[in-house]
């Protein structure tokens, strides 16, 4: 749906608009009077329930009511003595019960087909039809025309009513709960003056009409529905300006064709209750070659990977934004932990294979799973806004749970939803590896190791001279190693340097030995964080 919409808006000359959106899927559509990109879009908008607006000088097309949010106004605005809201309930007399729409067939050969619908229990017969210039199959069909005979009834009460210029959460496609009835009303209009005129109409956000398979044993095997989705979890650590370690527990979920997820969640294999809903496709891939060990703190101009995209394009940025954070992406280690990589050069090679180069590895401290780069056929995440927060709550943390992953309106079987048992909340709690270990032999003889710690919160301004701590207290735990006996001493400090005298040094190693090598960790909550291993030469 995504890409039909705007391939429409660039038929007609316009800029693309922001589709992630609007749900749905169609195999195929006619614009037989090429009129204006409005005509041609309306039938689309009006079987699949899509809304229209305009954000900053940018078209968004989204779903009827898909948003979480409703706006409960403080205060309307009142008239003489009492605020005032106008209803109007069209009679039944009105409205169709019975409902018939023409479209194409998928099923045979794009042939004419027509899919009924009907109301229950109405009183008239009024019939309406709609002939719409698209292909799918006769299941998509009925499934959408019920939605739409219900819509039609659900939005027969509309209203009329006026709140303060304050209430600017209140635009067309939000959802408001008035304080007087318990239903929900979608705004159709706003008019600005003295006072803000809000028109909405009734709705009921119930999960679609499932669509039924057509004809499976059909040797096309093509059903429109819902497949399985691939849902990932990613847990990362902490971004630049996040203040919740649990929500860095995010899913990237990729389906075809596309409908909004549910996430269900649960300690256990029954029980499980709706966390969140993730409502954009993820640009998600896999690798096609390993992908070794790189350094962290500069652009790597030599090296490159390349991804083969399963839906979806990259594109190249400019240094300059790459730095501001842009194309940013996860790729799953060897270890299981994620490095999170930057590339600014995106080219794609072949169909749906994209070579990247001009990389920052290692990023948001995630050297480790850097060092343990990554084989062929590992996971590629882009991280966009379609990579939200799981719905992990922060008491959760740390936990083994179940959760599932499907389409809205679909049981959670197996069939349609994805089961997978993760822990998150893990990494963005973890304390990152120090730097800089160096070590400095003083004139009697001992060894001053120091190091600089890292911050995983709030660590990138320059305008302070020291970054936050980012954990409770500061400790460090310091290993010191031997090539034939592992290690050999282990000491906790509380700043980021430690004296290793020539005493302990002749204990551990029965003699000065030319270098040693240290393994540094900073302590959190969860105990040690990222280690750093460093040589350090004494002679």
């Amino acid at each position: 749906m995504n890409d039909l919409i705007n391939a429409i808006l660039a038929d007609f000359g316009l800029p693309a608009a922001d589709t992630g959106g609007a749900d749905g899927s169609l195999a195929g559509y006619i614009v037989a009077d090429p009129g204006t990109a409005r005509a041609a879009l309306e039938p689309i908008c009006d079987l699949y329930a899509l809304a229209a607006r305009e954000d900053a000088g940018r078209l968004v097309f989204s779903t009827e009511a898909r948003t979480d949010a409703v706006v409960e106004p403080a205060a309307l605005a009142v008239g003489d003595d009492a605020p005032v809201i106008e209803r109007v309930r069209d009679p039944d007399s009105v409205l169709p019960t019975e409902a018939h729409l023409d479209f194409r067939d998928l099923m045979k050969d794009h042939q004419a087909a027509t899919a009924e619908a009907y109301r229950a229990g109405a009183a008239t017969d009024a019939k309406t039809f709609i002939s719409f210039p698209g292909a799918m199959a006769p299941g998509a069909a009925q499934g959408l025309l019920a939605d739409w005979l219900r819509r039609k009834w659900d939005g027969r009460e509309r209203v009329t009513f006026s709140v303060p210029m304050t209430e600017m959460a209140i635009r067309p496609g939000a959802v408001v709960r008035l304080a007087e009835a318990d239903d929900e009303y979608l705004v159709t209009e706003v008019e600005d003056g003295l006072k803000r005129t809000v028109q909405a109409r009734r709705i009921r956000r119930l999960p679609p009409t499932p669509w039924e398979p057509d004809e499976p044993g059909k040797a096309t095997g093509i059903v429109i529905g819902a497949s399985k989705p691939l849902a990932l979890f990613l847990d990362l650590p902490m971004t630049p300006g996040a203040e919740t370690p649990h929500q860095q527990f995010r899913l990237a979920v990729r389906a075809k064709p596309w409908r909004s997820q549910v996430v269900l969640v649960s300690p256990e294999e029954t029980g499980f209750e709706q966390r969140t809903t993730v409502t954009r496709r993820a640009i998600v891939g896999k690798l096609l070659e390993d992908l070794g060990g790189g350094f962290e703190g500069r652009i790597d101009r030599a090296s490159s990977v390349r991804v083969e995209l399963f839906d979806g394009e990259l594109a190249s940025v400019t240094a300059l934004q790459m730095l501001n954070g842009a194309n940013a992406a996860a790729i799953r280690s060897s270890s299981g932990a994620w490095e999170i990589i930057q590339f600014a050069e995106a080219a794609e090679v072949a169909a749906s294979v994209w070579r990247l180069s001009s990389l920052l590895r290692g990023q948001l401290g995630t050297n480790d799973a850097m060092a343990a780069g990554a084989t062929a056929g590992a996971d590629f995440v882009l991280l966009d806004e379609a990579v939200q927060p799981a719905g992990l709550l922060a008491s959760e943390a740390g936990l083994r749970l179940n959760w599932r992953v499907g389409p809205a309106g679909f049981d959670i079987s197996d069939e349609h939803f994805a089961m997978q048992a993760e822990t998150g909340g893990v990494r963005s709690r973890l304390p990152l590896s120090p730097v800089h270990i160096g070590g400095r032999l003083d004139a009697s003889g001992d060894l001053a190791i120091s190091w600089i710690r890292r911050g995983r919160i709030d660590a990138d301004s320059w305008l302070s001279e020291e970054i936050p701590l980012g954990e409770e207290t500061e400790a460090y735990r310091i290993a010191v190693l031997s090539e034939e006996r592992g290690t050999v001493r282990m000491v906790t400090v509380s700043a980021p340097s430690w004296t290793y005298t020539h005493q302990q040094m002749a204990a551990d190693f029965g003699a000065i030995p030319e270098r040693i090598t240290v393994t540094v960790s900073q302590l959190g909550a969860l105990g040690e964080g990222v280690p750093a291993t460093a040589t350090v030469p004494i002679r």
